[in-house]
């Protein structure tokens, strides 16, 4: 069953072993090494720029926007997120340019940091072949359980079930999760979650490493549903 991708979202998460306590007193200094290692490549407008101090460490935040405010780094004490929404195909380089930068500058601003988690929170919102009764399809034949509960015994007269699987590969200290439901956003049929995670002791403990291996998943991905994406 064909569809198309109509939205795609990136959001991209590092979380440390152990807060920074740093970014209290030297929140401008860790600004100053991100802007110049990022902006060169990216440039970046000062209003774009934030930084939220705040007694609880928790709360201190440096939030930069990227490709005129449309993508969002943001750091915490405890983690580094990048947020891309809405990316096309001639997006992908730049976004991977962009995160490759910017954990290039994490480094130099932390050397001695010690990274726990990194995540990748993928969002596709799709248009299937068949609109809503494609989604019926797909999903009557990838996530009926053999056993459903019965919608009578609550007093509904239908029930829908949708595919959520998670793989885990213990060897290698990864995992995965497929998530997919019927979108509510207009023009679109099925909204599609995949979370890769990576764990310490990974061979994927670069980013690079990480990026590559997330981008040979998700052409497997569509088969995996029933779909085949078409080319635009």
């Amino acid at each position: 069953m064909q569809c198309t991708v109509i939205r795609f979202d990136i959001v991209q998460e590092l979380a440390f072993a152990r807060p920074v306590f740093g970014f209290i007193e030297h929140a401008s200094q860790v600004l100053k090494i991100f802007y110049e290692t990022i902006a060169p490549r990216f440039p970046i407008a000062t209003e774009h720029v934030a930084v939220a101090p705040s007694n609880v460490l928790s709360e201190v935040q440096i939030r930069i926007g990227l490709f005129n405010n449309l993508a969002q780094l943001e750091l915490r004490s405890e983690r580094m997120t990048l947020r891309f929404p809405n990316i096309v195909q001639a997006d992908v380089a730049l976004v991977k340019d962009a995160s490759l930068l910017a954990y290039d500058a994490l480094k130099k601003a932390q050397p001695e940091l010690v990274c726990a988690t990194s995540k990748f929170n993928l969002f596709f919102w799709l248009r299937v072949e068949g609109g809503v009764d494609g989604v019926k399809f797909l999903s009557k034949n990838r996530a009926t359980p053999s056993e459903p509960i019965q919608a009578q015994t609550f007093g509904a007269t239908t029930a829908s079930h949708y595919v959520k699987v998670s793989l885990q590969n213990e060897a290698d200290k990864w995992d995965m999760s497929v998530n997919t439901e019927p979108s509510i956003v207009p023009g679109t049929d099925l909204f599609v979650v995949l979370t890769m995670s990576f764990h310490p002791g990974t061979p994927y403990d670069e980013l690079h490493k990480q990026i590559e291996f997330v981008e040979n998943i998700i052409p497997k991905l569509w088969p995996s549903l029933g779909l085949e994406l078409a080319v635009p």
